[in-house]
């Protein structure tokens, strides 16, 4: 599985546990499945990509990290004991997340959104993703840096 994250500064340092809340989404290292975050801002015309420079790092997990792999409509129902109610918000504690796991990732992002839809089943945290993406809170990984590039 490659992940990669992208930034418009070159890392100099890795912060090693991010703290966690009640809240859509959780805190930490954002990355995209592939290539998909850059394809997402291309077609999007995201204003992130207002300046060429540009650092790609791959995501390499250490064989220890457990990360919540979330690739079906049943694994994403499979949180709902995470699920608390916060500003009229059906949201999750990743607090408790974060006890069990060092990170999450979606696949098959697009096949779980339309099935939700389908089944009406559609949340504040799947309608604010835009991609397969995975976001890592505790240091259980490396990142090699790729390239320095323009787009």
């Amino acid at each position: 599985m490659t992940w990669f994250h992208v930034t418009t500064n070159k890392i100099k340092y890795i912060k090693t546990n991010f703290d966690q809340s009640v809240n859509i989404k959780p805190n930490g290292l954002w990355c995209s499945y592939k290539d998909e975050w850059i394809k997402w801002c291309k077609n999007e015309g995201f204003s992130t990509f207002d300046t060429d420079n540009y650092y790609l790092y791959e995501l390499v997990f250490n064989p220890e990290a457990k990360i919540l792999t979330i690739d079906s409509l049943e694994k994403y129902m499979s949180l709902e004991k995470y699920r608390v109610v916060k500003h009229n918000l059906n949201i999750f504690d990743w607090n408790k997340i974060k006890i069990d796991y060092d990170g999450v990732a979606f696949l098959n992002y697009h096949k779980i959104k339309s099935d939700m839809l389908r089944t009406k089943k559609i949340d504040s945290l799947m309608l604010s993703l835009d991609i397969n993406s995975c976001c890592v809170w505790n240091h259980v990984y490396k990142l090699n840096f790729v390239k320095h590039y323009k787009i």
